[in-house]
């Protein structure tokens, strides 16, 4: 990662491993003094290495973008350039995923972290972003349920937890919070 004009950008080089590789991409310009790194089209797997390495690696649910991140790599090759991805790429993965028997949400939570990483790219790099309907490729997701405990199941929740939990149980029954909330 390199300064150049006031802008961040990537430069691409191989021989390190993890490396991305990019062969005629990589322009090296002198211009004033100060070189500058013109990639006119990254390939899907730069796009989705500087989204990881700038923003999602130290996130808290890394595993997660990490893993999905991979799967959307592999599904859509990583030598597909960035700006060639289409709607009927995507329409493909989808349909695969659910075919997969992957629930609606999480093909829609893919989608959510590959336009994060190429709104990433075009925001921070000038990467060119291409004309995809990320509302049109949304799946649809059945509706959220809200459940709320019965008398009976408090009260066999309340016989069977533990006299240091029971107050916790207890804020979280009359707020509505979540463990995580509820500790923190």
């Amino acid at each position: 990662l390199r300064e150049a004009g006031g802008r961040r950008v990537w430069f691409l080089a191989a021989a390190a491993v993890g490396a991305v590789v990019v062969t005629n991409a990589v322009l090296e310009i002198m211009h004033e003094g100060r070189v500058r790194y013109l990639i006119s089209s990254w390939p899907l797997l730069a796009v989705l290495n500087a989204y990881w390495k700038e923003h999602a690696g130290d996130r808290k649910g890394f595993a997660t973008i990490r893993t999905t991140l991979g799967l959307l790599q592999k599904a859509l090759g990583k030598d597909l350039k960035a700006s060639e991805l289409t709607n009927g790429a995507l329409m493909d993965y989808r349909a695969k995923r659910r075919g997969e028997g992957v629930q609606a949400h999480s093909v829609n939570r893919d989608f959510a972290y590959l336009r994060a990483a190429y709104e990433h790219c075009a925001r921070f790099h000038g990467q060119p972003l291409p004309k995809i309907d990320w509302r049109g490729l949304k799946a649809k997701e059945p509706p959220g349920r809200v459940r709320f405990l019965s008398t009976v199941e408090y009260e066999s929740l309340m016989a069977a937890a533990h006299d240091s939990l029971r107050p916790t149980i207890i804020c979280a029954v009359s707020t509505g919070l979540r463990r995580g909330n509820i500790i923190a």
